[in-house]
Formats: structure tokens, C-alpha cells, sequence
């Protein structure tokens, strides 16, 4: 009976789905645990560009928002749209920075989502790990500024890419189309990261 069930479980899961499985886990509970981390430190009073980011995010209307987030600071709107929100929960300096927390753990997972079409899983693990524990990377996770959406959006672009053009399937490009598309609105400097 062991064999059995040893045999169909080979079948079901692939080797490198069940080695990897234990990193993913891995990879995601230090996002996580970097997240908090990140919300534990963002107490501290706001840099001049962040009150920059909550003047935009308390605007009135989001046709106004927009109008802000574009001649305000040279960026697209849809990091300010994630603030107000956050800013709307919670009214203040852990308000206004929990999106970039947020999308800091996300980014972890999607490079070592990414990393895995490349190395084995402990590799893309490390880099993963390498990624949000660099204190550059680390020091963005707790500013209220769209970089870790734009790291967010050009590791599932360059993950979705790669996906479309080994598989060349419509919905493996329509994904990379949204990504692209997320990445666009995220960060005026996303457009070098369209191939």
C-alpha cells in the first residue's frame, strides 16, 4: 500500500514542487516576519518626500489625487491609491507607510517565485532571503514611496515574460499585459523594465 500511495504521489507532485514546497514556506514566513518587522520601525516623524505622499493621499477627490500624484511628485497614481486607503484604516505615520511593507513581503515572494524558473529552490530561496534583507531594499519597506511596488511589479513582469514567451500562451501574456500594466502606473521609471 505504501508504494502505492508513493507511486501516485509521484504522479500528482513533481520532485521539484515537493522540494520546493519547504522554501516557499521558508521564503514566505520571512516576508512576513520582515513586514512586521518593517510596521514595528515606522513610528519615526515623516521625511519631507513622505508628507509629500500623505498630502497626496488626503486629497479630496481621486480625479484630484491623480492631479497630485502627477505634478505633486512625478509618479503614476496607483501607489497613492494603496495610501489613502491604508491612510483612511489608520491615520497616521504606520498608516501611511503599511502599503510599502506590504508590497516589500510580496516582492520577497514573487523573486523567489521568479528565482525558481532559473535555480533550484534553496537558490532562489537565498536570493529571496538576500533581497529583503538587504538594508537598501529593507529601508524602502518602511518609507511611505512606491519602490517596493515598483520592485513588486518588475520581478511579476519579468516572471510573467519569461512565462509567456516559454509557454506562448494568450493567458500567459495577458498576464504579462497586466503586469506591465500595474508596473506603468506604479513608477515612472518602469518603463525601462518593458522589453
Amino acid at each position: 500500500m505504501d508504494e502505492v500511495y508513493k507511486a501516485r504521489e509521484a504522479v500528482l507532485i513533481p520532485a521539484v514542487v515537493r522540494t520546493a514546497h519547504p522554501w516557499m514556506l521558508l521564503v514566505a514566513a520571512v516576508a512576513m516576519m520582515v513586514a512586521i518587522l518593517a510596521v514595528r520601525q515606522m513610528s519615526h516623524s515623516l521625511w519631507f518626500d513622505e508628507t509629500q505622499t500623505a498630502n497626496i493621499a488626503q486629497a479630496p477627490t481621486l480625479p484630484r489625487l491623480v492631479a497630485k500624484a502627477i505634478h505633486e511628485r512625478p509618479y503614476p497614481p496607483l501607489y497613492f491609491l494603496f495610501d489613502r486607503v491604508s491612510w483612511s484604516l489608520r491615520g497616521d505615520e504606520v498608516g501611511l507607510r503599511f502599503p510599502s511593507a506590504v508590497f516589500g513581503a510580496l516582492a520577497t515572494i514573487a523573486v523567489y517565485l521568479f528565482g525558481t524558473n532559473f535555480f533550484r529552490a534553496r537558490t532562489a530561496a537565498v536570493a529571496a532571503l538576500l533581497f529583503c534583507l538587504m538594508p537598501g531594499m529593507f529601508r524602502y519597506f518602511i518609507d511611505a514611496n512606491p519602490y517596493p511596488l515598483l520592485a513588486l511589479t518588475s520581478t511579476l513582469s519579468a516572471w510573467t515574460l519569461w512565462r509567456a514567451l516559454i509557454s506562448d500562451r494568450a493567458e500567459d501574456w495577458m498576464l504579462y499585459a497586466a503586469a506591465a500594466a500595474a508596473g506603468l502606473v506604479c513608477h515612472s521609471l518602469f518603463v525601462f523594465h518593458i522589453r
